[in-house]
């Protein structure tokens, strides 16, 4: 559980905050922390302060109700379906920006005192988003955050994540998606036009659960994003170094300037998909025999994939239209008394799996499964984790893909692991994969991968756990392909969709 606080007090080793249930605990003392600030904390942030130091701060509390109107009213945006999205801001100082459907500034957070500081007297607050950053930014260039003279203080990351709470996200995800994208691809334009000759700066659009990570270390969404791929190239950094490193310097140090996710374009057009069964051909290809006693004659056979997951049957009768090229058809020559000794060697690989037995299996068809945006998609027996078919997914270039289903098994409740088995080829144009599924009242939950993580032309084994305090019946659930600014065209598998 995540609670909310403002720190009252700074000691030596722990910070005082007094908390919406009006008491005053303890927590963990961070470098950055500053009186007044809001922050949230878990059960395991928590320190006992004894009864003569809660004595010591009753009079700061009494001075301080105004404020705690304040701390409690971002409370009440962060937790409410009228903030859409939340926009964090990178100098060195980090602020917060709680924005709803009409890109209306509804709440202002200082992440840290540098922020605080900055925001003094300036009011951010019920205008338009871009004309709230764009004052931000010209503050930051009178009190010296911004210089375009230093290389290490011209340069401004601007992050945003949904909010899974909005009414508007659950109403439609991809649509409000779509409506981000060319928010912020308005934005950029705005900042380039205003500052390009000035300063460098970037816009990223990161995961919506960065917000619940990034709370609960107190630091930006893009510092929170620039920690992560820090320790996915194998550095070792701790977040107190991320929060209180330069920005710029933080990226080149690590190889990350530019970063990666910059680019934001607007999407395509949804287009009606197209869905077709595995196209099987049965039949019967008989050899002719030949006078010559060594002639050769190919035989088709069921093309064979060299994964892991493939299987060879080795019959003389039979084709598949499936991935052509990858084997060649093994070679049987005739002798005079038509006795047919194949040159192929089985190894265990080709012998066929076990029945798929997940609750998804994909073997007999979708299993009420959709997309959202691909060129089409089939159960095909080119590639399988288990049994002998998966889903296959033709991606459509510039899009996301969703591939999920609405119609799930109630026997879904709390503390259950979903496992979703999901293939993706070697290619450097899909950012992320994410198994995610949506409780009764749609609060979207997953578990979000970036590509290097993953291991590609394998079938990769994605675990997600129902939170206890998820409101059943579980209403969704499938995968998730970041691609769009990647521009992937290509095939992904999924397949064995399972819980215990």
């Amino acid at each position: 559980m995540k609670y909310i606080g403002l720190i009252i007090g700074l000691e030596e080793n722990r910070a005082v905050v007094l908390t919406a249930e009006s008491k005053v605990m303890g927590i963990k003392k961070s470098e950055g922390m500053f009186l007044g600030q809001k922050v949230f904390f878990s059960h395991n942030d928590m320190l006992t302060v004894k009864r003569r130091r809660i004595n010591f701060y009753m009079p700061a509390i009494a001075g301080v109700a105004a404020l705690l109107m304040l701390v409690f009213g971002y409370f009440k945006f962060f937790y409410s379906s009228e903030t859409l999205v939340f926009i964090d801001v990178d100098i060195n100082p980090s602020i917060e920006f709680a924005v709803d459907g009409k890109s209306v500034v509804k709440d202002v957070h200082p992440i840290n005192k540098d922020a605080d500081a900055l925001t003094q007297n300036l009011d951010l607050e019920n205008i338009p988003f871009a004309e709230a950053l764009k004052k931000y930014i010209d503050k930051a260039i009178e009190e010296g955050y911004l210089n375009e003279r230093k290389e290490n203080s011209n340069y401004l990351l601007v992050s945003a994540a949904l909010n899974p709470k909005s009414s508007e996200f659950k109403k439609s995800r991809v649509n409000t998606e779509k409506r981000l994208d060319s928010e912020l691809e308005s934005l950029k334009y705005d900042l380039h036009e205003a500052y390009s000759r000035k300063f460098n700066f970037e816009i990223v659009k990161v995961p919506e659960y960065y917000k619940e990570k990034s709370m609960e270390k107190n630091i930006s969404l893009g510092k929170y994003m620039v920690y992560e791929r820090i320790r996915e190239k194998g550095t070792s950094i701790t977040i107190e170094e991320v929060k209180s490193g330069n920005l710029y310097n933080l990226l080149h140090k690590n190889g990350l300037y530019p970063l990666d996710e910059k680019s934001i374009n607007i999407s395509q057009e949804t287009t009606p998909v197209k869905v077709r069964d595995t196209i099987i051909d049965y039949s019967p290809v008989i050899p002719t025999p030949s006078v010559a006693t060594n002639t050769q004659v190919i035989m088709s056979t069921h093309a064979v994939s060299n994964t892991p997951q493939s299987k060879f049957t080795p019959e003389v009768t039979g084709k598949v239209k499936g991935t052509p090229g990858i084997y060649k058809a093994p070679a049987y020559y005739i002798t005079p008394s038509f006795t047919l000794k194949p040159t192929h060697k089985i190894i265990p690989s080709d012998i066929p799996k076990e029945a798929d037995i997940a609750q998804y299996n994909f073997e007999n068809g979708l299993q009420d499964f959709k997309i959202t945006n691909a060129i089409e998609f089939y159960n095909s027996s080119d590639n399988a984790f288990a049994g002998t078919k998966s889903l296959k997914i033709s991606m459509r270039s510039g899009e996301d893909e969703y591939i999920d289903t609405s119609k799930v098994d109630p026997s879904i409740k709390h503390g259950t692991t979903i496992t979703f088995h999901v293939w993706i080829p070697d290619t450097t144009e899909i950012t992320a994969v994410e198994a995610f599924y949506q409780d009764a009242n749609w609060e979207w939950t997953g578990n979000w991968n970036f590509y290097s993580q993953l291991t590609p032309n394998k079938w990769n084994t994605i675990k997600l756990k129902v939170l206890d305090d998820e409101i059943l019946p579980i209403r969704r659930i499938g995968v998730k392909i970041a691609a769009k600014d990647k521009r992937f065209s290509g095939d992904i598998y999924i397949d064995s969709i399972s819980w215990n």
